[in-house]
């Protein structure tokens, strides 16, 4: 009887022993395995692979003065887009097409009018070239021209500025000082002057008209003021052409004025330019080139001043750069600044073809205050920037023992590198679920894989 019952125990515990066995294997075979990660405190660092190309923050569209009045074309460039210029530096060569045909008008004229002066002088040798008449007749006329013009400068300025001026010309000074503009006052002091002017010389010409001893002939009068005035003529069109010989020089070969970087030429060979663009733009000597680069798709991210950059050149070289600043544009696009030295510009063949290149770079990237770090694997999402994690917890079970089960829990993102992720909650004192064999549920058993 006791051997019976010592060999029912025995069978009874061999049962439970396999129960248990194949419970374990059966648990063991169903329950998610995965790997346990612990959260860090530091900041996020990360490399940051970006593209960027040269800018200038400056730049000055430059004409060409007095292409206005003349036809000119390219000859010949000394210059190229990327070329640095100082003041003095030659850099086009210019055709000055109008040159032959205004010159040679001019000429014309010239010739014309000394023609005419030499005949008239001829047909009149025996009469004086000049009277107190005549005198007292010319300086009345440009007395009165110069006061016809400042009047009406100074109505116009007027106008411009809304005050009405009384038709008394002797009393705008007067409204003038009351009204406070002193570019406007100037004006009505020189008018009132002009006037005084005119009135005086107006007067010297009739005293002239009414003294015996200064009356002269109408012929002889007529000839004089004739002569005077081919006179000037003659002078006019001699200044016209001593002008026209210095723009032609002028124009013909065009130096610079400015200091810096051509940015654009738009001059074309043997294509007319009248001067109503800028021929080219050149950059400020005072402000530097830089490489920008678009970070917009970096939000959440803060770039500091004197991070590092690496750029990668052409030439197979890698140069170390700083970040200068950041900037935002019109349209909310956010940029960083990043200082271009002298051995970038090299490396990719000289300004002019660095202004058109892209250049790869790589930005060593600090987050700027320190938070939780967790594996980027371990942080699930649900979609509209909400994430959750895994946080290992354990408890017991009366049959199986001490078992681990996850509990979702809600964290901030803050940054995101390809590895980590930076949140915003402390959990730096717990154990994560990461890289499981398949999915997981809240508050469900798991066990650590082990390889």
């Amino acid at each position: 009887m006791k051997k019976a019952a010592l060999k029912g125990l025995i069978i009874l515990g061999v049962v439970v022993a396999l129960c248990m066995f194949f419970a374990n294997t059966v648990q063991t075979i169903t329950t998610p395995k995965v790997k346990i990660v612990t959260p860090t405190y530091g900041k996020l660092e990360q490399s940051i692979d970006l593209t960027g190309s040269v800018v200038f923050p400056k730049e000055t569209e430059v004409f060409i003065e007095g292409a206005e009045e003349m036809n000119i074309k390219l000859i010949k460039s000394y210059v190229k887009v990327g070329s640095y210029i100082k003041k003095g530096d030659r850099l086009f060569t210019m055709e000055v097409s109008d040159y032959d045909t205004k010159m040679k008008e001019l000429r014309k004229t010239y010739d014309d009018k000394t023609a005419e002066l030499d005949a008239l002088d001829t047909e009149n040798y025996k009469r004086n070239r000049r009277t107190d008449r005549n005198d007292a007749y010319q300086k009345m006329i440009k007395e009165q021209e110069k006061f016809a013009q400042k009047k009406a400068d100074t109505a116009l300025k007027a106008v411009e500025l809304g005050l009405a001026l009384s038709s008394d010309v002797d009393m705008w000074p007067k409204e003038t000082a009351a009204f406070g503009n002193e570019e406007l006052s100037k004006l009505a002091r020189e008018t009132a002057e002009a006037k005084l002017a005119k009135y005086t010389a107006e007067q010297e010409y009739i005293t002239v008209l009414g003294t015996k001893s200064m009356k002269i002939s109408d012929e002889l009068f007529k000839y004089v003021n004739d002569r005077t005035a081919l006179e000037e003529e003659i002078a006019t069109t001699l200044k016209d052409m001593m002008a026209l010989e210095s723009k032609a020089s002028s124009l013909g070969t065009i130096y610079s004025g400015l200091e810096g970087y051509v940015t654009e030429i738009s001059l074309e060979a043997a294509t007319a330019y009248d001067g109503s663009t800028y021929a080219y733009k050149i950059s400020s000597s005072d402000e530097a080139p830089y490489i920008r680069a678009d970070v917009t798709e970096l939000s959440g991210k803060s770039f500091s001043n004197g991070t590092r950059v690496n750029i990668s050149a052409s030439d197979g070289g890698t140069y170390r750069t700083k970040i200068t600043g950041t900037t935002m544009d019109s349209n909310g696009q956010k940029y960083i600044l990043v200082a271009l030295t002298e051995d970038i510009i090299k490396s990719e063949g000289g300004m002019s073809k660095i202004m058109n290149a892209s250049l790869g770079m790589s930005v060593s990237y600090k987050a700027a205050q320190s938070s939780t770090l967790i594996a980027a694997s371990a942080v699930r999402s649900d979609g509209e920037d909400k994430n959750y994690v895994f946080v290992i917890n354990a408890r017991t079970n009366g049959f199986f023992g001490k078992q681990m089960y996850v509990t979702k829990t809600d964290v901030t993102v803050l940054e995101r590198s390809d590895t980590l992720v930076s949140i915003q909650e402390d959990m730096s004192y717990s154990q994560l679920a990461d890289k499981e064999d398949r999915a997981l549920e809240n508050n469900k058993t798991v066990m650590e894989y082990i390889n």
